[in-house]
């Protein structure tokens, strides 16, 4: 992914690969790449997922489902509850970016969406004046996975 890629279109491509990776081999399959300690994951292939408080957001909302929780209205009700506990504690956050992530992540958990429709959902979510088009953001998705299964 080049340097001047957007944090939206980073976790776009993390997702979409980590959703791919799980249709394909079972959501337990992604358990290890959520774990904060592992070194070698989608997030440290797509290094502004790293970035805090986006990064265990995301691991946690995707840690949800693994436990069996699919239901959607408790996964939107978690992910406000994190940004309102991200707000009383004075962190800084881009509260579109945990929309975009939250919208992704519910849209592939509780439907039978592909990754690829999930994260065009997300798309949505992005600042307009910056949005891809969705054609724009699959073909970037599209090369992300060629560039990922590449280097694999």
């Amino acid at each position: 992914m080049s340097a001047d890629i957007s944090p939206y279109i980073a976790w776009s491509c993390c997702l979409y690969n980590l959703l791919r990776d799980a249709e394909r081999d079972g959501l337990l399959s992604i358990e290890g790449q959520l774990d904060p300690k592992a070194c070698e994951t989608t997030f440290h292939r797509h290094p502004l997922t790293l970035e805090q408080p986006y990064r265990d957001f995301a691991a946690d909302l995707l840690s949800l489902p693994l436990g069996g929780l699919l239901d959607q209205e408790v996964l939107e009700l978690y992910a406000e509850r994190y940004t309102q506990s991200l707000s009383r504690q004075g962190v800084e956050f881009d509260e579109g970016l945990l929309r975009m992530i939250t919208t992704t992540v519910v849209a592939w958990t509780t439907t039978d969406m592909s990754p690829s429709v999930a994260c065009e959902f997300g798309r949505l979510e992005m600042p307009y004046e910056t949005r891809p088009s969705a054609n724009e953001l699959f073909d970037l998705l599209r090369k992300d996975r060629r560039t990922q299964a590449a280097a694999e």
